[in-house]
């Protein structure tokens, strides 16, 4: 039989709170993993609070309303592009002539239009039909 020494208390806690390289390890990566969670829970109540501050209307219903800087002149020049009521403006390209192609959804249609916004006018339009349905008989 083999006879066991007598542990002391402070031989017990040197060794109770000895973390091996393998636990060292994983407490590093608890560590980040519990940094990058704050960090992400910040950035995303500041994402909210600045989207409350700063409301974006998908959609403009009337009339498209801004500022265009005439560069030419260096004066602004107040502008509008008229819009069908419950029509959103999805996107828009600036030409290197100065005009803009706009795409405008309506309730039934989407509509191309291209605009001088510098004179106000609509230069043309054009009508996007809805695909059509693939018609295969079998």
């Amino acid at each position: 039989m083999t006879s066991r020494e007598p542990v002391s208390p402070s031989d017990r806690s040197e060794t109770a709170f000895a973390l091996g390289s393998g636990s060292r390890v994983l407490l590093g990566i608890v560590v980040v993993m519990g940094v990058m969670i704050v960090a992400g829970v910040a950035g995303l109540v500041g994402v909210i609070v600045h989207r409350a501050a700063h409301p974006h209307a998908g959609g403009v219903d009337g009339m498209a309303q801004g500022r265009i800087e005439d560069a030419g002149r260096g004066r602004g020049v107040e502008t509008s592009l008229p819009v069908p009521a419950g029509s959103r403006i999805i996107s828009y390209r600036m030409a290197q002539n100065g005009t803009v192609i706009v795409h405008v959804r309506g309730t039934d249609t989407d509509r191309l239009v291209i605009w001088n916004p510098l004179t106000g006018l609509v230069i043309g339009s054009l009508d996007l039909a809805p695909p059509v349905p693939n018609r295969i008989s079998p």
